[in-house]
């Protein structure tokens, strides 16, 4: 079945702005759910690593946590498209709501190094199952020319809990220190998750399955465009330069450098804010069919940003590292439209996870491999083999582009 023709946005009301920015009823509730889950989710998770150390866990310990994120993430997206079709987007909104809220109460009842994994993993999940719905429900209720526009407003929702959540959980976590501080807030977080199955389950309408389940993940992914799976290699070598030192960035700003938690929650709202500003005006750009240049930015700053971290000697070399992580989101809402549009829409749930899935597969190993650099040769130099891997990433992906910026995918 092919996209909706570029029609006026089939919303409620005929606000110019609102069409403008893929507003509506049913994008609205995606919005209002993802920045409930976030910001509860925000208060603690940036400083989950530093309260896994605190609870006496090893490097090692750490880096299969943040692998198992990335492998239960895999399966979490080839499942949420394929949940997707079964439930349909309402439904499956409602079911992977559940899951945050039973992953703290897990995180809640005991205070250990399992708990915390297990309850994190629950907790994690939510996104990884719901994003196939969420691309699924911007796909069928506006036209391609207002879908960029509607990723760029969710990736600011979803960056302003962002902003505020690590800056409170810091002031919170230096006033009643790390393993009080992350439980106080994981009760909070608790009520936000609760709150958005509510809203999302009043506002979203989910179509019937559009494509029979039998059809392969192989012919899901030959229904793709080709422009897509060139992109996909080189986004996964970028990942894995990103998820080398991820997870180990926390440590080594608050125990190597020596900056508070304080201090550390601000940093991460200089670099949310950042990537907020870009937002807005490369989507703009974006949606004229300029895709490919800020994708490629996107690409290099993503493997620049942990040689910044390398070379900060204290706050200052930090706050600019910390605005260069911000900046690096220049073209996300960029390549999530290419993603959105390089499938069919009878397939676009399925392939969205399928794309999603297949990658954090690929980049699993990565903690792993960089909790025993960092524990062999220390910081500095998993994060100078984090960048190189990163401009790997980023020169295939120059060296493979070609055609047009926007490819059309194949029909069903």
């Amino acid at each position: 079945m092919p996209d909706p023709p570029d029609l006026p946005l089939p919303d409620d009301g005929p606000v110019p702005l609102r069409r403008r920015l893929g507003l509506n009823a049913q994008t609205g509730a995606i919005l209002g759910g993802l920045f409930l889950v976030s910001m509860g989710e925000e208060l603690w998770s940036p400083y989950l690593p530093r309260y896994l150390d605190a609870l006496g866990a090893s490097l090692f310990v750490i880096g299969l946590w943040s692998a198992g994120k990335n492998l239960l993430e895999g399966f979490l997206f080839w499942g949420g498209g394929s949940l997707s079709h079964r439930l349909g987007e309402r439904g499956t909104l409602a079911l992977t709501g559940l899951m945050p809220v039973a992953g703290y109460v897990v995180f809640l009842l005991t205070d250990s190094v399992a708990a915390a994994i297990v309850g994190s993993f629950l907790v994690s999940s939510w996104e990884a199952f719901s994003v196939p719905a969420t691309f699924a429900v911007v796909g069928r209720s506006l036209t391609r020319q207002h879908r960029t526009a509607a990723f760029a407003v969710q990736s600011i929702q979803k960056r302003l809990p962002r902003i505020f959540g690590p800056w409170i959980g810091g002031i919170v976590l230096a006033a009643l220190g790390v393993a009080t501080g992350v439980r106080t807030l994981l009760v909070v977080a608790l009520g936000c998750a609760v709150l958005a199955i509510v809203v999302q389950w009043f506002f979203v309408r989910g179509g019937p399955p559009s494509a029979p389940l039998s059809i392969s993940k192989r012919e899901v992914w030959r229904a793709a465009s080709p422009a897509l799976r060139r992109l996909w290699w080189s986004d996964v070598l970028v990942r894995w330069g990103d998820w080398l030192a991820r997870d180990f960035i926390v440590l080594y700003c608050l125990k190597t450098i020596g900056i508070s938690t304080a201090l550390f929650g601000s940093f991460v709202a200089l670099q949310m804010t950042t990537a907020l500003l870009t937002y807005f005006p490369i989507a703009a750009i974006v949606d004229r069919g300029h895709q490919r240049p800020f994708i490629g930015l996107t690409f290099l700053l993503f493997a620049l940003t942990p040689a910044f971290f390398a070379m900060a000697g204290g706050p200052v070399g930090l706050a600019l590292a910390f605005v260069v992580y911000g900046l690096r989101e220049i073209g996300e809402p960029a390549r999530k439209s290419l993603i959105t549009n390089s499938f069919p829409e009878a397939y676009r749930a399925r392939g969205v996870g399928l794309y999603w899935g297949s990658r954090a597969f690929a980049i699993f190993p990565a903690p792993i491999a960089g909790a025993l650099l960092m524990q062999a040769f220390g910081p500095r130099a998993l994060l100078w083999s984090a960048c190189a891997v990163g401009l790997a990433g980023a020169l295939l992906f120059a060296l493979t582009w070609r055609g047009t910026d926007v490819d059309a995918p194949r029909r069903a």
